[in-house]
């Protein structure tokens, strides 16, 4: 990755992608070797796993070698598919919730594992679409930007 030719902000979605991806092989490294959680048995969230961590690879690829606009694609499309998922898991969730709010109508329920991951699923959701804001704002120049676009290295170099 050229520092100089990226600007602050895909450089910052650079290294939460290597944070990222890092979090993401300690965690799969977890599931595997420790819980079994996933395996012989695949599951949704398992296929979730699997998928977001080969995108994930893909994309600190790219940026090591340099493709900002490659990278940045694939950011997008990695962020959009981390909203539909974690989007479908809290729709999960609620549907959990929902028979027990209609019987009783308390829409405050008993804080427990579900409640952490619903809230940290809608961190999760909020902060991946303000990646796609910034994308589509400042790297595709989609969203009023009224800008120059910035040169691109492509990988073909």
């Amino acid at each position: 990755m050229e520092s100089n030719s990226w600007p602050r902000g895909l450089r910052a979605i650079f290294w939460f992608a290597v944070i990222g991806l890092a979090v993401g092989v300690a965690q799969t490294l977890h599931w595997i070797l420790v819980t079994n959680e996933f395996f012989p048995q695949p599951t949704l969230q398992g296929a979730y796993a699997a998928s977001a961590l080969v995108l994930g690879t893909t994309g600190v690829i790219l940026g090591v070698l340099g493709c900002r606009r490659a990278f940045a694609i694939l950011a997008f499309v990695t962020c959009a598919f981390h909203i539909a998922v974690t989007a479908y898991f809290n729709l999960q969730i609620v549907t959990l919730w929902l028979p027990d709010v209609l019987a009783s109508w308390n829409i405050v329920q008993p804080w427990n594992g579900n409640s952490w991951i619903y809230v940290w699923n809608c961190f999760e959701i909020t902060i991946n679409g303000f990646v796609c804001y910034y994308l589509l704002r400042h790297e595709f120049r989609v969203l009023g930007c009224r800008l120059p676009p910035a040169p691109h290295r492509s990988c073909a170099n």
